[in-house]
């Protein structure tokens, strides 16, 4: 019987010695025995840099009392794969020279100690470090552009796949997607940034008006010459003519600070005159083919106002805008859309009317698609 247990207990100290577990033996042996794992630090990892067009040097740091690392490498969507090994605590740095140009790689690097003939691992960082091999010899395909208002051009870095983050130090002067096409929306200028791996590539937009044909400058004139000579002066101290229908009334005022054309149109909601709705279109087509509308919906105390921008050499009676909020820029909700459509379509009609006192219409100012 003693025999038996003797090679039992054996048995089974050999067994948790092998799995590295403490074990306590009950019983009348009254022994305690354990074996400790080993563990191996973890390299911190330190930099990943690209070189010139195809070196990427890698840097971590000493683990003191290891017999070497492992340098493991992978690309977007990629499995980790190991690159390369390295003898001895001392060496902390590997340049990999098997890459390509615009390709992004991540790297991380494993420690190892050989005991007993089998080698002990540590852990490594799972996010490992990132770069973009030939990241600083890429440039922008332009630095600076200059477009017209409505105009649209497209930026990329050349010499790789990757999708940068775009930012606009301007967006109402310039608005830039996120495949990198810049859209001019008024005058000004404005900075596209493209952010990849750390780097920055900014290209300098500028943008300027339409240019537009002189021959509006006679009706233009003509016009502001009506509304000098029969309008009255307005709460903004500008020339206004007023004319009346049965529940609205159209008011055309010439203003002088911007030297613009605006027409005002009103339906009135009710005999209260508290509840009504309305555009103002302002426009000047002798210098400019954008003109905007701000739609203003009046109910009591609320009052709810949108605004969109139109080309009027290519707006027509059904032309249908995305009208925004004018308190934050936000696009309107369905009822507002519809309610500003509709009545910028009949803005356009009650504004040709009034025209005929000067023996013109619309397309007389520029909106030649308008009928």
């Amino acid at each position: 019987m003693k025999k038996f247990k003797k090679r039992l207990f054996g048995i089974i100290t050999f067994m948790m010695l092998a799995l590295a577990v403490p074990v306590v033996f009950p019983g009348s042996y009254g022994v305690k025995e354990v074996q400790a794992a080993v563990k191996v630090t973890a390299p911190k990892l330190l930099s990943a840099k690209p070189y010139g067009t195809n070196k990427i040097v890698l840097k971590w740091s000493t683990v003191k009392g290891v017999n070497g690392y492992r340098v493991y490498r992978k690309t977007d969507g990629g499995k980790w794969q190991a690159v390369r090994n390295f003898s001895g605590y001392q060496t902390t740095t590997y340049q990999d020279v098997r890459v390509t140009t615009g390709v992004q790689y991540t790297y991380t690097v494993r420690a190892y100690r050989r005991i007993n003939g089998s080698l002990v691992w540590s852990g490594y960082d799972r996010n490992g470090l990132t770069t973009i091999a030939g990241l600083n010899s890429m440039k922008l395909n332009k630095t600076s552009m200059t477009l017209y208002v409505g105009k649209y051009d497209t930026l990329k870095i050349n010499g790789t796949k990757l999708v940068p983050q775009w930012k606009s130090s301007d967006t109402k002067t310039a608005w830039v997607y996120r495949n990198g096409r810049v859209l001019a929306k008024k005058a000004g200028k404005a900075t596209i940034t493209a952010t990849l791996g750390g780097k920055k590539f900014n290209c300098t937009v500028t943008v300027k008006n339409t240019p537009v044909s002189n021959k509006w400058t006679k009706n233009y004139t003509k016009l502001k010459k009506y509304i000098q000579q029969n309008g009255e002066i307005n709460d903004d101290g500008n020339y206004e003519v007023e004319q009346d229908f049965s529940n609205s009334a159209v008011l055309v005022a010439y203003n002088r600070k911007d030297d613009l054309i605006e027409a005002t149109y009103i339906e009135f909601l009710d005999t209260t005159g508290k509840n009504y709705r309305g555009i103002t279109m302002s426009f000047n087509c002798q210098r400019t083919d954008i003109a905007q509308a701000v739609f203003a919906y009046i109910k009591g105390e609320k009052a709810y106002v949108t605004y969109s921008n139109l080309n009027p050499s290519r707006h027509t009676a059904n032309t249908g805008y995305v009208f925004k909020y004018a308190t934050n820029d936000k696009t309107a909700n369905d009822f507002f859309q519809k309610q500003s459509n509709a009545v910028l379509k009949r803005t356009m009609g009650a504004f040709d009317v009034f025209l005929a006192n000067v023996q013109m219409t619309a397309k007389d100012l520029g909106f030649t698609s308008y009928s």
